[in-house]
Parts: structure tokens; C-alpha cells; sequence
């Protein structure tokens, strides 16, 4: 799915090289409408009305192999309470549910890139559609 930001890289980079500690993070997913490059982390998010809100990971994803990790379980955005701005063009992975907050860990296109969310529309990666490859 994803390719890894640059943030991402570095903090790996630097963890198994022994300079610093990154341990386990709360992973969330969200939308955006536009990135600039997936490494650089920078995305335009879609705006937090709505009801649009990064969608926490735990638990929803399966275990790892060769590289790759799959949602076990559909992941589901909260039910749209009004238009969501589009089209969605990307999905990022990041270490923060806060709206605009955090650091971007992985960015990636979707597959559909003329995705919109209109009023009661809900929107979900179903079982094996996020995935994560580390190569």
C-alpha cells in the first residue's frame, strides 16, 4: 500500500542502529485529497467536519509476513454527517487520531481516485484492502 515517509525512515534508521528508542505507536489511518510526495509526509487531510476522524488500527490488523501487513477486520470511518471534501486521492498511515496532528508515517495512493463521501455515505477499507509492504 504505503510508501514510508522520510520521518519513518530515519526513526528506523536510528532505532536499530541503537541512537534512539521507537517503540510501538498507535496507529491510525486517515484521508486526504492531495499529497505532495508520500516521503515528505505531507498530505492535505480531509477537513475534520462531518464527522470525518482518523480510524485507530489496533486490533484490526493480522500479523505480518514477508514484509506484509493486511486489515484482518474491515477498517470503517465514522458515517459522514455531512459531504466530505474530494475526491479522496490517499490514505496515510500516522502516530496521532488529533486531526492535523502527528507524524505521517506512510502515505499511499488509492486505488479509486474519484472516491467522494456525500452525506450518510460511510466509508471502509474492507478485509485485506490496507495493506503495508516494508521492503
Amino acid at each position: 500500500m504505503a510508501e514510508a515517509t522520510d520521518y519513518l525512515e530515519n526513526k528506523i534508521a536510528e532505532h536499530i542502529t541503537g541512537k534512539t528508542t521507537f517503540g510501538a505507536v498507535t496507529a491510525f489511518v486517515g484521508l486526504a485529497t492531495a499529497a505532495a510526495t508520500p516521503e515528505s509526509g505531507t498530505v492535505t487531510e480531509v477537513t475534520d467536519a462531518g464527522a470525518y476522524a482518523r480510524k485507530a488500527l489496533s486490533g484490526l490488523m493480522g500479523t505480518s509476513a514477508n514484509g506484509v501487513i493486511a486489515n484482518t477486520s474491515a477498517v470503517t470511518f465514522t458515517t459522514a454527517s455531512a459531504a466530505w471534501p474530494g475526491p479522496l486521492t490517499h490514505a496515510f498511515l500516522c502516530d496521532s487520531g488529533t486531526h492535523g496532528g502527528g507524524n505521517i508515517l506512510a502515505v499511499t495512493v488509492l486505488d479509486d481516485q474519484t472516491k467522494t463521501v456525500g452525506n450518510g455515505d460511510t466509508f471502509e477499507f474492507a478485509i485485506g484492502d490496507l495493506t503495508f509492504t516494508v521492503t
